[in-house]
């Protein structure tokens, strides 16, 4: 990667950076292969493997449980690195690893406890992607632009993702599930081929060599901020109760779809489409939304439309609907909500953080936001298994409605748009 400046372009749009459209073509292939990865892997452990809800709650939580382990420690670590390299290693990993699933299938030697390892290793890797990604978006624009830097990349990844789904779809109908893990490895590999033209200086002092006194310093005065600001502290609570409801609900959600419902695997993995359709959607209006009802009003309002979309799966039953299309309205509503409340939110955190700390709070909400997951993906597997995929489900719901609570119940509550507090200014480390 060259070593160069950004060049900012006009100042009337986040896509007048160069670096920044380099940096969405990485996030494209990023989203066809999480996509294709987190899609199959459970669908592999059900339809292949014959397993249940509880294994396939711990290839969710395998995928996972980096973030509660490493995300901090991480995240420190990346402040002295340079970003786009990180992400760019970190996909190359990712592209190797997933080949062991088709591999091992081949050679009659793929287990659930396989997946799960497999799971484990993509989801360390995409600690550094993710928490590196995080921390780059901000410096690709201008402040003034970051809330529309995070709804154009939302719009890209769901975007390219409501493309996935139909291909792994059409793939699955002519080759097995494991197989079609190959179309994720070349996907990862076209995203780290991407970043080498996202031109980010080296960040300045250090050389990767930090001292452990240092180091520790770090991580505790970025624990620190997220603990002590009611601001970023309500962002982080509230993003990491929607992200578990919806992976405690997500092994519920296959089970009950593949068996309760009926519906064959290459249909399940077509209606991913429709969800990402629902999630591109959202990013298209939710900039609009968010300056028209506020914060707060858009991300209450996405919390119980999500509540809402959630129910209708374990209700379609009753209401006698088709179970393609109950799980297709269910899958979109929930990704239209779910990118509401995130570009509502998105904003937030860069504005109120001070610029050299901005790489470290990043990383902290990572832990909490997605730590969160594999604990709750553990649970609800084994709700589902020991109950029903129905109670499952109607818990999901539930607990999407109370994520709005932290939001609610902090300062952002009076909140129509983003404070004009005046920030470090002091040069952002890249």
């Amino acid at each position: 990667m060259r070593d160069e400046d950004v060049t900012p372009g006009r100042p009337d749009g986040a896509l007048r950076f160069p670096a920044f459209r380099w940096y969405l073509g990485s996030v494209a292939a990023e989203a066809v292969s999480d996509s294709v990865v987190k899609g199959v892997l459970p669908i592999i452990a059900v339809s292949t493997l014959g397993a249940g809800a509880t294994a396939v709650g711990a290839i969710n939580a395998a995928s996972l449980v980096a973030f509660l382990v490493i995300s901090v420690p991480v995240g420190a670590w990346i402040e002295r690195r340079r970003r786009t390299r990180v992400m760019a290693w970190s996909a190359l990993a990712r592209a190797v690893v997933v080949l062991a699933v088709p591999l091992l299938f081949v050679t009659d030697r793929l287990s659930v406890i396989a997946v799960v390892g497999v799971a484990a290793v993509v989801g360390v890797a995409d600690v550094f992607y993710t928490n590196s990604s995080a921390a780059v978006l901000p410096a690709l624009v201008r402040p003034d632009q970051v809330t529309e830097a995070y709804a154009r990349r939302q719009s890209v990844a769901t975007g390219i993702s409501i493309l996935s789904p139909v291909l792994t779809s059409a793939a699955l109908r002519v080759l097995t599930a494991p197989l079609s893990l190959v179309l994720a490895s070349a996907s990862y590999l076209a995203s780290a081929w991407t970043l080498r033209n996202v031109p980010l200086r080296a960040v300045p002092g250090g050389g990767g060599q930090e001292q452990g006194g240092r180091f520790v310093r770090d991580l505790r005065e970025g624990l620190a901020f997220v603990a002590r600001h009611p601001v970023v502290r309500a962002v982080v609570l509230t993003t990491a109760a929607l992200n578990a409801a919806a992976m405690f609900g997500a092994g519920a959600e296959t089970v009950f779809a593949l068996n309760d419902l009926g519906i064959d695997v290459p249909t399940l993995v077509a209606t991913q489409a429709v969800g990402a359709l629902g999630g591109f959607v959202a990013s298209l209006v939710a900039v609009p939304l968010v300056r028209r009802a506020g914060i707060a009003r858009t991300l209450v309002g996405s919390a119980v439309a999500g509540a809402a979309a959630v129910a209708l799966l374990p209700a379609s039953p009753l209401l006698g609907m088709t179970p393609v299309v109950a799980v297709a309205v269910s899958t979109s509503g929930w990704s239209f909500a779910v990118i509401c409340a995130s570009v509502a939110l998105a904003g937030v955190v860069p504005r109120v953080t001070p610029s050299h700390l901005l790489g470290r709070v990043m990383s902290n909400m990572q832990f909490v936001t997605l730590g969160s997951m594999p604990l709750a993906a553990l649970l609800g597997g084994a709700v589902a298994d020991l109950t029903s995929p129905t109670l499952a489900l109607w818990l999901w719901s539930a607990l999407a409605v109370a994520a709005a609570a932290p939001v609610v119940l902090s300062p952002i509550r009076s909140w129509h748009a983003l404070p004009d507090e005046e920030r470090d200014e002091r040069p952002q480390r890249r």
